[in-house]
């Protein structure tokens, strides 16, 4: 297993952190702080983890088993110090030639420059900590703000539409993805 830094700043209002179990009281409030009827994510983390056990487990299993077993870091990312989302790897797999990113934001903290601020460095992150060709990402068809965010960052589209279905809803949900080039690729 890699050693990953614990603390990555990005500038003096963002940074990340590796999770912990540091962070099952802070992250359990800012899931369950008063929000907007809006923040259909984060009302779906409410009702996922409506107690701080559930919290604990939900950490538990990212640091003893996801992270120890294919050694993909999960971050939380902090803005003005306060826990505001989340940015990760996954998986790493030692057949393939790519990673995936995912990363997600409160409402009430998009559009603020944030994400803009966070992917390259984690793109530099990922050259020096993983042996990869390149970087995937997903978006759902309808989030234009992600899509506009993955090519302002130089990501490209793939022509793929994949579809994901909610095991316990049922729904299926439909992303484009995109993916970025870690190395140069001598053709």
């Amino acid at each position: 297993m890699k050693n990953f830094p614990k603390k990555i700043k990005i500038n003096q209002y963002i940074h990340l952190e590796l999770m912990s179990f540091d962070h099952k009281n802070q992250y359990f409030d800012s899931i369950h702080k008063d929000i907007h009827d809006n923040d259909y994510f984060r009302l779906r983390l409410k009702k996922k983890y409506p107690e701080i056990i559930k919290i604990y487990l939900l950490l538990k299993h990212v640091i003893n088993n996801k992270f120890s077993q294919n050694g993909s870091p999960d971050y939380f990312i902090f803005y003005k110090y306060e826990l505001v989302g989340m940015f990760e790897f996954h998986p790493i797999i030692k057949s393939v030639n790519f990673l995936e990113i995912g990363y997600w934001l409160y409402k009430d903290f998009r559009r603020k420059g944030i994400l803009s601020s966070i992917i390259p460095v984690m793109i530099e992150f990922a050259k020096s900590y993983f042996d990869k060709i390149k970087v995937l990402a997903t978006t759902s068809i309808n989030n234009s703000a992600s899509q506009k965010l993955l090519k302002k960052m130089n990501f490209m589209k793939t022509n793929r539409i994949l579809e994901f279905t909610d095991k316990n809803t049922g729904v299926v949900s439909k992303e484009f993805e995109y993916f970025y080039f870690l190395k140069n690729i001598k053709v």
